[in-house]
């Protein structure tokens, strides 16, 4: 496990104790690119998966739908293009039902200015 893996799962369980919902989502998501970067797909799939259930739970559509990107990188990588062709469709149903709204806005990944505002670090970098 690479450190900033480490430090990210490290995260999470404080991140469950407070009750912090979005800072779970957050940090699962950001550990799934990891993973996923270091070609533990299995992983990175649990895991996207897990943050999306959780911003389902906190009907957060934004992180849904970058979830669900996420759940699509991964599949294409394992080689199962029809799967990740309906992951990345979902994805874009929900960003156009947001942008309709006008509550997407454009930057690539919808926690990066959260984790800002939150007082915590960047993303590590691999």
């Amino acid at each position: 496990m690479t450190d900033a893996a480490r430090s990210l799962s490290d995260a999470i369980p404080g991140y469950k104790e407070m009750g912090d919902k979005d800072g779970v989502a957050l940090t699962l998501a950001d550990l799934a690119e990891v993973e996923r970067r270091r070609g533990d797909l299995e992983a990175a799939l649990a895991s996207y998966r897990e943050a999306r259930a959780i911003a389902k739970e906190i009907d957060d559509k934004r992180a849904i739908a970058y979830a669900l990107s996420g759940v699509g990188d991964v599949l294409a990588d394992r080689g199962d293009l029809t799967a990740a062709r309906k992951s990345y469709e979902e994805s874009l149903a929900l960003r156009k039902q947001l942008e309709k709204s006008k509550a997407l806005r454009k930057r690539s990944s919808p926690w990066r200015g959260s984790r800002l505002r939150k007082g915590m670090p960047p993303m590590p970098k691999l």
